[in-house]
């Protein structure tokens, strides 16, 4: 699947459209589609069919805000021929349609190559036509990751029973924990030449929000969106606050994930991440043999990304502490993880006993991430941090120091997913436009 919403928000001008030689209304919703080649004329009815579905859920079950018609009262789909293949949803009036709505809406068409072949059809428009809705609600948001994360998780949102996350765009997400929840794909090839949907695998971070603070069927999605919205600039709130507003605390539900990842893709993974056992799976910085001392990351965390380490071999009830140390202040988390047993802390320093075996430990940078606002590169490019990860062997506790404490921590005992670990605790199309071929990329 190719979605270039972003990159044409920065190629096209203004008040642009396919060519269009006829068109279909629906008979029950505001939609129209437009056809470039009378033979496509017939295929109209899957088009409309599939939009009046992905409204029915999205803005009248879930309830989003209704896409913002056009000056012909209509939300308009074009089927066309594109040269790269693919689709995008594009607001090509860059002004807010409401000022006085307290959020920055523009009406939005949806484009879709006619080469898209027919059964996957409606599997691209209920991905577009989140992207519509978000072109309604936010346009100054310029985090690629809450974009297409949220729009991929929108397509299981629609219809669980014929759309699926694309298992490619969750690996590819799992592969680079230490970028976090801001950066994205081309970012990952600029830096460090990683070719990576990684945006789009953020529908992973997505749904957790979503079974975590919403529902399960996407109204956390809404709720986020409907956060991080404001009225023109600067991006205030921004993603980051969005994220903070829904969860009560971005922080402790980023340390709530961060431990979940690690059993997604094994049979402890939390019942909303039933995906084949093997597949998406946490990808650790190195795998080392107990007893080990200092770990340091081959690739640094930015704000938000985590490193992840797996220590083979742990005796049965060894203590173990794990202390942090940067280069430079900032805020940390400190995990480890076996099975459904785990626990969080927010902070440098965790002592904790370890279950015999294989353990994942892990650290997750939690500092106030600027580029969250800016969308500024440079921005996202000092967010990362040096550090050393200190492991060390305790002797074991006496019996009555009692269990291990620590400020704001987040522990797991037997249940799948993270249960209770919940601890105690750009703008615009500007900000779009330096996205550059960003979203060119999504696979077929």
């Amino acid at each position: 699947m190719l979605c270039k919403t972003a990159t044409l928000a920065s190629l096209l001008m203004p008040g642009w459209r396919p060519a269009a030689v006829g068109f279909q209304d629906s008979d029950t919703h505001p939609i129209r589609c437009n056809y470039s080649l009378e033979e496509d004329a017939g295929r109209c009815d899957i088009v409309l069919a599939a939009v009046e579905q992905a409204w029915d859920v999205q803005v009248n079950q879930i309830g989003f805000p209704a896409p913002i018609p056009d000056e012909d009262g209509l939300l308009d789909i074009y089927l066309h021929e594109d040269p790269d293949g693919g689709a995008y949803a594009w607001c090509g009036t860059y002004g807010d349609d409401d000022p006085d709505d307290g959020r920055s809406g523009c009406a939005a068409i949806i484009a879709i190559d006619r080469q898209i072949p027919d059964k996957i059809l409606p599997w691209y428009l209920a991905h577009e036509f989140n992207h519509a809705l978000q072109w309604a609600t936010d346009f100054n948001e310029a985090t690629t990751a809450v974009w297409e994360g949220t729009a991929t998780a929108a397509e299981p949102w629609t219809d669980a029973s014929a759309f699926k996350v694309d298992l490619s765009y969750l690996e590819d997400f799992q592969a680079t924990p230490w970028l976090g929840i801001l950066g994205d794909g081309t970012f990952l090839w600029d830096e460090h030449q990683l070719w990576s949907y990684y945006e789009y695998g953020a529908a992973l971070w997505v749904l957790h929000l979503d079974h975590a603070y919403g529902d399960g069927a996407g109204s956390g999605g809404r709720d986020l969106w409907l956060a991080l919205a404001q009225e023109g600039l600067p991006n205030s709130p921004d993603v980051i606050d969005g994220y903070d507003t829904l969860s009560g605390d971005w922080r402790a539900a980023l340390m709530d994930f961060s431990l979940e990842r690690t059993r997604v893709g094994t049979e402890h993974a939390p019942e909303w991440a039933d995906f084949p056992v093997g597949r998406v799976t946490l990808s650790p910085d190195a795998v080392v043999a107990w007893p080990t001392g200092d770990l340091v990351p081959a690739v640094q965390p930015y704000e938000t990304g985590a490193v992840y380490w797996v220590l083979e071999g742990v005796p049965a009830d060894q203590r173990v502490r794990m202390d942090l140390s940067s280069t430079r202040e900032g805020e940390w988390g400190l995990l480890w993880s076996q099975g459904d047993a785990g626990q969080w802390v927010r902070g440098q320093t965790l002592e904790f006993q370890a279950p015999g075996g294989d353990l994942w430990v892990g650290a997750v940078n939690l500092d106030h991430p600027t580029y969250a606002r800016t969308a500024a590169l440079p921005a996202l490019r000092a967010g990362q941090q040096d550090i050393t990860l200190h492991i060390s062997e305790l002797e074991p506790a006496s019996e009555d120091t009692g269990s291990d404490s620590a400020a704001d921590t987040g522990t797991q005992e037997s249940e799948g997913g993270c249960g209770g670990c919940g601890g105690a605790g750009g703008g615009g199309l500007w900000g779009l436009a330096g996205l550059g071929l960003l979203w060119r990329r999504r696979r077929a």
